[in-house]
Parts: structure tokens; C-alpha cells; sequence
């Protein structure tokens, strides 16, 4: 008998697929054969460094820019008529002979004011979302805009929920996030933060290289050294012309 993979035993001289063996015994009492497949037996480790867990994640900041402006409208004295963007009457005859479309012609014979702020305000929105296989996505948030403080505003939104379930009950989890932030005092020399992409194992920040390596293939055997003009290759019985 000879030993095959995992202590199983096969005939001498077989020579039956790789993946499976018969067992020691030649089979069953009742001469049926019963295939033993020995990857049932082995297990490979799954990745459980968290770094390189990641199946996909990109996150972002938009920049939102509210230019400050004030508008001024005065209370009147009494009660006046509302105002309405229609210009006809549902059901009236006029409905199909009126010539005009939308009423943008206020009653009150009031003006407003505008008025400008000395500064705009800058609005930073962290989005994005993540992919990963057995631990749960972190959630980043915004430290700061340059120099300055970067402080949570408006409705922030996250969650991370499981989409999958990899082979041997690894949970592949999804995460989304919507998180508004306010600056104050922001001044020059500020830039919109750019995240890391822990998927691609980059920074914004890392240095460029001096140099690439560029693709490269094992060169011909048929060209001779120092030209650029291909052997010709004769079977048996050409001639030389």
C-alpha cells in the first residue's frame, strides 16, 4: 500500500484523481467503494490581521460654502394677502385662454434688504463607505481644517450592518457615513482634508518615488544580440534561397 495525502492509503500503480483516496480498508464490507475526500480534513487560516482585511473603502470631504448672506424682510402693519404662485384658477374657463405661468409677483408693496456677513461660512462633509471581512468598519471623524478646529455640526449619520457571509462564517461587514462639520476662524493657508485609503495602503501625504519599475518581459531567443531583425527559423528539408 502506498500513503497518500493525510494518512490515506491508495493501490499501488493507480493513479486516480489527486483529490480523493480510497481508505486503507479497500472500501466497505460490501465491496462498495467510498471516495474520502482529504480536504474535508484541512482547514487553511483565514486573514486575521485587521490591515489587510479590507475589501473596499473610499471616504471624501466636500466643501460646502455659505456666502453669509442676511435677508431683511419688514413686518407690516396689517394682515396683508398671501401670495400664491398660481395664476388661475383650478376648473375656471380662463384656465385654457390665460396667457401667463407662474405667478412670481408678490401683493405687499414692501422691499427687502440684503445684507452681506464679514465672512462666509465653510461647511466640511466627511462621506464615504467601507467593505471589510470580520471586523466592523471604524467610523472617521474630522479632527480639524489645517490649524483649526473642526467642530460636529448639523444631523450626523453612520452605521456599519453585515452584507455576507464568507466561507467559514466570516461576516463581511458595510459601512456608510454622512458627518457635517463647521470651522470657525478658518484663514489662509487652509486646504480641504484629504483621507487615507486603508484598502489601497495609501496616505495623501506619502512622498512620490524617484523613480518606477516599469514592466519587463524575457526577450526573444530568435533575435539575434544587436539587431533588431528576427532569425528565420527553417524546418527540415527548406532550403536555404
Amino acid at each position: 500500500m502506498v500513503v497518500g495525502l493525510k494518512g490515506y492509503a491508495r493501490k499501488p500503480g493507480t493513479t486516480g484523481s489527486p483529490f480523493y483516496a480510497e481508505p486503507a480498508g479497500g472500501g466497505t464490507p460490501d465491496g462498495t467503494s467510498q471516495a474520502v475526500f482529504p480536504e474535508k480534513s484541512i482547514s487553511l487560516p483565514w486573514v486575521i490581521d485587521p490591515a489587510t482585511s479590507w475589501l473596499a473603502y473610499d471616504a471624501w470631504v466636500e466643501v460646502h460654502l455659505d456666502a453669509g448672506i442676511a435677508l431683511h424682510k419688514p413686518l407690516p402693519s396689517s394682515d396683508p394677502t398671501s401670495d400664491d404662485l398660481g395664476t388661475t384658477e383650478v376648473g375656471a374657463a380662463e384656465d385654457f385662454t390665460a396667457a401667463s405661468g407662474v405667478n412670481v409677483t408678490p401683493t405687499a408693496p414692501f422691499q427687502d434688504v440684503v445684507q452681506r456677513m464679514a465672512t462666509p461660512t465653510y461647511l466640511f462633509v466627511l462621506k464615504g463607505f467601507g467593505l471589510r471581512a470580520g471586523y466592523q468598519v471604524p467610523i472617521p471623524f474630522l479632527r480639524s481644517v489645517g490649524l483649526f478646529p473642526a467642530v460636529p455640526g448639523e444631523v450626523q449619520r453612520a452605521y456599519n450592518k453585515i452584507v455576507d457571509n464568507a466561507p467559514g462564517g466570516i461576516p463581511v461587514w458595510f459601512a456608510e457615513w454622512e458627518k457635517w462639520y463647521v470651522v470657525a476662524g478658518l484663514g489662509q493657508g487652509a486646504a480641504a482634508p484629504v483621507p487615507a485609503n486603508p484598502a489601497l495602503h495609501i496616505r495623501p501625504d506619502a512622498a512620490l518615488p524617484l523613480s518606477v519599475q516599469l514592466p519587463w518581459s524575457q526577450s526573444d531567443m530568435r533575435n539575434r544580440p544587436g539587431s533588431s531583425t528576427l532569425r528565420t527559423t527553417r524546418l527540415p528539408g527548406q532550403g536555404s534561397g
